[in-house]
């Protein structure tokens, strides 16, 4: 597999069409990393996962949609709508199992292409979500509700008048994968 490098952020605003195309798109190659149900329960959590990917497309109407596209392949997808008149919330975000990096990039991207400042960010998440969330700065606030105030987040910082994750600050480039491989990235054979 070959990466290459680039300026050009892999995360742009799409239309509702778009948006409806590509997600079809991500949970057709969901479906290819499917693992035996014979497997260890490992695999079974790991079905669990895809199926939740593929279960939740199609279910949600936003205000925004965006996608985060490596060379011809989805890496994810999220929804976000108004909330308070500094903050969204984030109604959904996909991303692919067989890649790292889409969900963070996609929040970055959000907070600093809406129309209007950005301070806050609320969502409700699954259980097993939540330390993906804690690592972005975001608290919980009851139960599966959770909160990022970007002003006051140890993992936030303004650079440029962009809102960067400090994690991320120093990168200048983004990965994307070529056109011409297989999609992101490749199964591991069975045992």
């Amino acid at each position: 597999m070959r990466v290459s490098w680039g300026s050009q952020v892999p995360v742009r605003r799409v239309g509702l069409r778009e948006f409806a195309r590509l997600e079809e798109a991500l949970a057709a190659d969901t479906a290819t990393w499917l693992l035996p149900s014979s497997l260890d329960g490992d695999a079974r959590v790991w079905n669990h996962r895809i199926r939740t990917i593929r279960g939740m497309t199609g279910l949600f109407n936003g205000s925004a949609y965006f996608a985060c596209v490596l060379g011809p392949y989805v890496a994810g997808l999220a929804i976000v709508s108004c909330g308070q008149a500094d903050g969204l919330y984030l109604q959904l975000l996909l991303t692919h199992p067989g890649q790292q990096g889409a969900g963070s990039l996609l929040i970055e991207h959000i907070v600093n292409d809406w129309p209007r400042p950005v301070a806050e960010v609320r969502l409700t998440t699954l259980v097993r979500a939540r330390d993906f969330y804690l690592r972005l700065g975001f608290l919980p606030l009851q139960e599966n509700q959770m909160r990022l105030d970007l002003r006051r987040s140890p993992q936030w910082e303004r650079v440029g008048g962009r809102w960067r994750l400090k994690a991320y600050a120093h990168l200048t480039y983004f990965a994307t994968w070529s056109d011409d491989i297989s999609p992101l990235p490749p199964k591991a054979p069975l045992p």
